[in-house]
């Protein structure tokens, strides 16, 4: 019984989407990082992979990494009050039921929309961030605007595709110049 919740809970066609997504970056970053010239499992440890990915392709990594740090731990907890908050008028506001037989939701609107607010700009600062890393990344391994700008649509994919590209034939292409 409880395998079946979990089941319908968790294969939801959304979740089963966003995990391909989620594994098709980080097989692409896996790849983009072995092209890099860094073992390609350093990009699967959360914070330093992000910081070696910053380091290859930015000259001044150290202060945009902790940028980027900051707004997503400010992201997090802008989370976490939501989360908190809105769970917790929920629960109150079930057991102010019972003992009442009044729904009173007791929710503090200014506070929720300034997590809101806060969570919108932080998610939108970290969105441009990677993706204009990703469009670095792209001109540091030479790929065509196609892929630089595909990797702002899907970096995942693109990144596979890259990786694929650039052994095929760009790998092939140096070795018949040199011959």
């Amino acid at each position: 019984m409880l395998w079946n919740l979990f089941i319908r809970f968790y294969f939801t066609p959304e979740n089963i989407i966003g995990i391909i997504i989620d594994l098709s970056l980080s097989a692409g970053l896996c790849l983009m990082f072995y092209e890099l010239g860094e073992k390609w499992w350093k990009s699967l440890i959360p914070i330093y992979g992000t910081y070696l990915l910053y380091k290859n392709v930015y000259k001044k990594a150290k202060w945009l990494f902790m940028i980027q740090i900051i707004f997503e731990l400010v992201q997090g907890r802008m989370r976490s009050i939501i989360r908190k908050h809105v769970v917790g008028s929920l629960f109150y506001s079930i057991k102010n039921y019972f003992q009442t037989g009044h729904f009173d939701a007791d929710i503090d609107i200014p506070l929720m929309l300034t997590c809101v607010i806060i969570l919108g700009i932080c998610v939108f600062i970290v969105f441009i961030m990677t993706r204009i890393t990703y469009w670095k990344l792209c001109s540091k391994l030479n790929l065509s605007i196609a892929f630089k700008v595909c990797s702002l649509v899907i970096p995942g994919l693109i990144f596979i595709a890259a990786y694929i590209y650039i052994e095929e034939f760009v790998k092939k292409k140096d070795i018949e110049q040199r011959i």
